[in-house]
């Protein structure tokens, strides 16, 4: 059956292989032993979110609109429109739309579609990897403001020290080596820069974090699912400026890659056309 799962779902056939799976669990699901995530991807997919969204008002489906579905149904971190998104967390993502600003300058430790995502909204981006086959595919897709580089071992956190002290807006942990990243960065980052450290509700990253609040850092946790998946994580912001929290504009007109609110399209809805 499980080879037949995997035919079905390689074919698009998701219903099919939806079947499958639930013939599977009713007799124990010992078949989805090494397809259990697959398995619970194709039942998610095989939901009838056309119907769930024709019974909800226009665009409030943010299964849909966030671009979770079309995720899945992908495996990569997209939004509705197909386009790239970092794999952070969604709360995380709308918070980083609300502050990032087109003159930044970007440093991330691990590449893939963050960089493109980072890449089409600030001046310039610089991305380390260190797993040859990845690299190789994300940088035939990297933009003209963006650098890629390929490190491994001690070169691979060291890679941000060819940087002058100061030169970036904003550093991404993201990859390996996460704990000595966290080490080496804060030279690196402007004054009121900050530090996106995801996946930070893993424990084997305790000490980067630790070392970041020994410095002074505060921390803000956006806990919340992550495109792809249906897990939920933690996608942590460290900053010692305060002002990163000032805002001007009110929520209501916040633009996001990751849809829009319940409030905002039932809002858009009722406005009164242009003329």
């Amino acid at each position: 059956m499980k080879n037949d799962i995997l035919a079905l779902a390689a074919r698009g056939d998701i219903a099919s292989a939806a079947r499958l799976v639930r013939e599977s669990l009713a007799t124990g699901g010992a078949e989805l032993r090494d397809i259990r995530v697959l398995s619970a991807h194709l039942l998610f997919q095989a939901t009838p979110w056309d119907e769930i969204s024709a019974l909800l008002p226009p665009d409030t489906n943010g299964v849909v609109t966030s671009g979770l579905l079309n995720s899945v149904r992908k495996g990569r971190p997209l939004n509705a429109q197909d386009e790239p998104i970092p794999w952070f967390t969604y709360p995380a993502i709308d918070f980083l739309d609300g502050v990032v600003r087109p003159e930044w300058t970007v440093f991330e430790w691990g590449s893939g579609n963050s960089t493109l995502w980072w890449a089409a909204r600030t001046a310039h981006v610089v991305s380390v990897e260190d797993d040859a086959a990845w690299y190789a595919e994300v940088v035939k897709q990297v933009r003209p403001n963006s650098e890629s580089l390929f490190r491994q071992g001690s070169d691979y956190f060291d890679a941000i020290r060819a940087y002058p002290d100061a030169a970036f807006d904003v550093i991404v942990i993201d990859g390996s080596s996460r704990n000595d990243c966290a080490r080496v960065a804060p030279d690196k980052l402007k004054p009121g820069g900050i530090i996106v450290f995801d996946n930070a509700d893993g424990s084997e990253f305790d000490a980067g974090q630790q070392t970041l609040i020994d410095q002074g850092y505060y921390r803000i946790d956006f806990w919340g699912p992550i495109p792809s998946y249906l897990y939920k994580n933690c996608t942590s912001v460290f900053f010692k400026d305060p002002a990163l929290l000032r805002r001007t504009a009110v929520p209501s007109v916040h633009r996001s890659s990751v849809g829009i609110s319940c409030f905002q399209a039932m809002n858009r809805r009722a406005a009164p056309p242009e003329i």
